[in-house]
């Protein structure tokens, strides 16, 4: 009976979280479980799980549920040293395991998974699934850094079999690397919750008080737009922030005599999910203008869909292939902070019964969770 692996640098747990991860992304988890419980079949999610601190960390076993479990793998948490303890790391590990008609998935092009996975190839025959949520030769700072990670992607790409990703224009991207006259064998999917929710607490009576925003403060999340738009804001409310790399920003300077801004940094699962369930609005500002855009899908918009909450995002082309979801995405053009004030003003008080964002929600979920499993039946 084939086996499946995948290779996906999650944490499963808070505990796991502290211990080791020092860049964990719930969507990154979310969208990892919801793949691997849509196969149905006996999978290990394979994860380096870099430790927080420097020294050795050993390899570490767990089980998840009857069929998925997941290793985190040994590694040397000292500057360059922890990519090719891991590289190495996964090369062993994986090799000894790996049997003629296995599939392994590939979670985005990280050189590290897909170095490793490219000398075990050369070995032995396996399936190779490659899953992108990002091409991160759109998001590197450097011009060398886009190069090598260009280099790879296109390396990893070209030995993969099938495709899981995040939108059109990734997919066309494959296809120009690819360059193959046979049909590529592939499936959009973007990135959802582990589960559906069932209902929602606190009652849709309870009073709902602030925007959320939670993220990141990089060019390409677009924070600064977002900053930038509070100064056209001219009706009283409240800005909550959660994210990472928040520390030490002083917000006080972005607040006006209408708007007043809380940051809450980064939150454990449980607290987040009561923001959530509390917030007025959501907002993606992701900018548009941007290859990162064009190639990735900002998750936190279904995360904020999932919880009944009605989201403003800019105009990424990826948000018109949510179907009836779209309905409850509010965008304004340009990139532009005086436009998205004004969907803010305009939608700050709009009320969408959370039930119906949520059994729409759970429709979507339902409708492309059968695509992922037929997908994987007919590779």
């Amino acid at each position: 009976m084939n086996r499946y692996y995948y290779l996906a640098n999650i944490c499963i747990n808070e505990k796991d979280i502290e211990e080791r991860d020092p860049i964990f992304s719930e969507g990154g988890t979310n969208r990892v479980l919801y793949i691997a419980k849509s196969i149905g079949k006996k999978i290990e999610i394979i994860s380096f799980g870099r430790s927080r601190n420097k020294g050795y960390f050993k390899r570490v076993s767990k089980k998840i549920t009857d069929k998925i479990s997941i290793v985190y793998l040994s590694t040397l948490n000292i500057s360059f040293l922890k990519y090719i303890c891991s590289i190495l790391e996964l090369f062993f590990y994986l090799l000894p395991k790996i049997k003629y008609g296995d599939k392994v998935i590939i979670y985005n092009c990280d050189f590290s998974k897909g170095i490793s996975l490219i000398l075990i190839r050369i070995i032995k025959n396996f399936d190779i699934i490659l899953e992108i949520e990002e091409l991160f030769s759109t998001n590197a700072k450097s011009k060398i850094l886009r190069k090598i990670y260009k280099y790879l992607e296109i390396l990893i790409i070209r030995k993969a079999d099938y495709f899981i990703v995040c939108n059109r224009n990734t997919l066309n991207r494959i296809k120009s690397i690819k360059k193959t006259k046979t049909k590529i064998k592939f499936l959009i999917s973007f990135g959802y919750s582990d589960d559906k929710i069932i209902k929602i607490l606190p009652s849709e009576n309870t009073p709902r008080s602030f925007i959320l925003y939670s993220g990141r403060d990089d060019y390409y999340g677009g924070f600064d737009v977002l900053l930038e738009s509070l100064k056209y804001i001219d009706i009283k409310l409240n800005l909550i922030i959660t994210g990472k790399n928040f520390e030490g920003l002083n917000f006080k300077k972005y607040e006006t005599k209408f708007v007043n801004i809380e940051n809450k940094e980064f939150l454990k699962k449980k607290d987040f999910e009561i923001l959530l369930k509390k917030a007025n609005l959501c907002i993606s500002p992701l900018r548009s203008k941007c290859d990162f855009a064009r190639f990735s899908f900002p998750s936190k918009i279904i995360q904020y869909l999932r919880y009944g909450n009605i989201v403003i995002s800019s105009e990424i082309e990826a948000i018109n292939q949510l179907g009836i979801l779209r309905k409850y995405i509010f965008t304004y053009p340009e990139d532009d902070p005086m436009l998205l004030s004004t969907i803010i003003k305009k939608n700050y008080k709009k009320r969408i019964l959370e039930s119906n964002i949520i059994d729409d929600f759970n429709k979507f979920y339902d409708n492309k969770t059968k695509e992922l499993k037929n997908f994987f039946e007919g590779i």
